[in-house]
């Protein structure tokens, strides 16, 4: 009923999004998700913020929740996409990881919660939840174009060509990511990991 989106009520759609794809009704989880991406392209969250930002006056924190957002639907776009077998909404590139600015989180400890099995033995570990979003935002980069490809197959030698390049950009992307987020020998691992760093595999 308001006049203009707000922020929270596009964040408040995506977790709803999530929250009916995670009880089955995905469908309604599609339609709640398309409906804050139209709110943030209705808004201008799809264009150039740090130039917005000029015209707009907005503070840091304000710039950076807009880029976080964009970022945090642009990963949620492709996740649903893959999950569903839908095309993607947001094609624009996310904000990379030297435009998110502000990393604190990342040394935040992280330890499970409502888990009494495990918190007594559990050492916390530092989260890395920005790089970890960083990180997931390469991905989906990839991702993205992966979708368009098999959507809109060129010529069979060419769609081999793409296939091998994009395999090509899916290892370097593993092989550049940080160590702190790589798993690869769980047999040495003494704990599990946070949930968000294991979902990056």
């Amino acid at each position: 009923a308001a006049d203009k989106p707000t922020i929270p009520t596009i964040q408040g759609l995506l977790i709803l999004g999530g929250r009916q794809c995670a009880v089955g009704k995905s469908s309604e989880g599609w339609l709640y998700t398309g409906m804050a991406i139209r709110m943030m392209i209705d808004i201008g969250l799809h264009l150039d913020t740090p130039k917005l930002a000029e015209l707009q006056r907005w503070t840091p924190a304000e710039t950076e929740t807009r880029k976080r957002l964009y970022n945090s639907a642009y990963i949620w776009d492709k996740t649903l996409s893959l999950a569903l077998g839908r095309p993607p909404s947001l094609i624009r590139r996310p904000y990379p990881s030297t435009d998110i600015l502000d990393k604190f989180d990342d040394a935040r400890d992280w330890e499970p919660i409502h888990a009494v099995e495990v918190s007594n033995m559990y050492t916390p570990t530092p989260s890395w939840n920005s790089t970890t979003f960083c990180t997931f935002c390469q991905l989906h980069e990839l991702t993205t174009e992966m979708m368009l490809l098999f959507s809109n197959t060129p010529s069979t030698e060419d769609f081999a060509t793409n296939i091998n390049d994009l395999d090509a950009r899916f290892r370097t992307w593993y092989d550049e990511m940080p160590p702190s987020l790589k798993i690869s020998d769980v047999g040495s691992l003494q704990q599990s990991p946070p949930p968000h760093i294991i979902s990056l595999k």
